[in-house]
């Protein structure tokens, strides 16, 4: 028989920290949170320093509609130059969003790159609260009532609250 040795790559082989690109994705990390990653070409970085009242980078988190909606509810998330990778909390599960990385100056807003669009999960299944009983029987007598795929209730919230330092 032959011997087994393991392959060790060289150094040199290894992803780089970053591609030089200015650019940003979007990936659905759960129904109610984005993982979004970006860059900034060096060449556009050097470039931000000089502008005229320059007050920075941020997130625009823009609710994408149905196609003919006129008007796309956004957020904003303030990043520094530092930054380049964001957990962002979406206010609505099962809809689609993208994430635009933007500077904003005295009398205008820069959009660098634009993610691509992502179409978040949803906690729970809809209309389950409608299904007739003996579906719901079903759903425990097949333990699967434990993977909560009925909708939340005022009771349960299904977001993060923080509370305030006392």
């Amino acid at each position: 028989g032959g011997s087994f040795s393991p392959y060790t790559a060289p150094i040199a082989a290894c992803v780089p920290d970053r591609y030089n690109e200015t650019m940003i994705r979007a990936l659905p990390r759960d129904p109610s949170w984005i993982y979004a990653y970006w860059d900034i070409a060096d060449q556009r970085r050097a470039s931000l320093g000089e502008e005229d009242g320059a007050s920075g980078l941020f997130l625009r988190v823009v609710e994408m509609g149905s196609s003919g909606e006129g008007r796309r509810s956004y957020f904003d998330i303030q990043v520094t130059m530092e930054d380049w990778k964001w957990y962002i909390n979406i206010p609505r599960p099962g809809h689609s969003y993208r994430v635009d990385l933007c500077f904003r100056t005295i009398d205008k807003i820069k959009v660098f790159a634009r993610s691509n669009e992502v179409r978040m999960p949803i906690h729970h299944l809809e209309g389950l609260s409608k299904l007739p009983q003996m579906t719901k029987s079903l759903l425990i007598l097949s333990d699967l009532e434990g993977l909560h795929l009925v909708e939340p209730g005022a009771d349960n919230p299904s977001r993060i609250l923080v509370a305030e330092e006392e």
